[in-house]
């Protein structure tokens, strides 16, 4: 009887282990289909999100681009810059585009490289008017009224947050005019200064581009009548990363 069981219990392995073999299961060594061969690294490309700079641009003029990239594994990037026109001058994530000469529109393509040899390439496009602020998308412009009365001794001082590039529109609102000329004395000590008159202290009004840098800075004005009497505006801006 023991003979005939252990008999039974050696068929019963057999059988099993046919079946396994037919059945097609792979063995356990081998690595599952679509795996790489151990040693062989993956590429991973860099993500580029944006270049960050003023959408229009007055002809032959400069401006910073910066260009904004991460990759999956923090490996160190490289950037390559080109343009379609105009130069582009220095290297790295920030550079400087000098705009052509010619109105119209302008490709310029980053392409970041990683130390993998991963890499990607992103293309913006850029418009070269002679009047940008009139024509610029303002979905995200900034607005802040300085209320100023003249002769008073009182500083009137706003604050906001903008993002890097995007646009401000400071206006002065003048509580007690005085019904002679006006001169409207703006100071700008970093970004980019917009509107007809700025610089002849015939603007009411100025457009400021923020600059491509994060921080902290301050436009005034002075307004002064023909008797002289004066009134000075600050506004404090906090120029914030472009994907905060």
């Amino acid at each position: 009887m023991k003979k005939l069981t252990m008999f039974k219990l050696g068929i019963v392995i057999v059988l099993g282990l046919q079946a396994a073999a037919c059945s097609g299961s792979p063995s356990p060594n081998v690595p599952p289909a679509g795996t790489k061969p151990a040693g062989q690294t993956e590429t991973h490309d860099p993500v580029v999100r944006d270049i960050a700079a003023v959408r229009e641009w007055t002809p032959a003029t400069e401006g910073e681009l910066t260009c904004y990239a991460t990759d999956p594994y923090n490996r160190k990037l490289s950037y390559s810059w080109a343009a379609d026109n105009g130069a582009i001058k220095g290297e790295g994530q920030k550079v400087t585009w000098v705009s052509p000469d010619t109105e119209g529109d302008y490709i310029v393509t980053v392409t970041v490289t990683n130390d993998e040899g991963g890499s990607a390439s992103f293309k913006k496009t850029f418009k070269v008017t002679k009047n940008p602020y009139g024509n610029l998308d303002k979905t995200e412009e900034t607005t802040i009224n300085l209320k100023l009365s003249m002769g008073s001794s009182e500083i009137v001082r706003e604050s906001a947050s903008i993002k890097m590039t995007r646009i401000a529109t400071i206006n002065c609102v003048m509580q007690n005019e005085d019904p002679g000329a006006l001169s409207f004395w703006w100071s700008v000590p970093a970004g980019k200064a917009l509107g007809e008159g700025v610089y002849e202290g015939q603007a009411r009004s100025l457009g400021w581009v923020a600059p491509g840098v994060k921080g902290e800075y301050t436009i005034g004005v002075i307004v002064v009548d023909k008797t002289g009497r004066q009134a000075l505006g600050l506004v404090d801006f906090k120029v914030i990363d472009e994907f905060n």
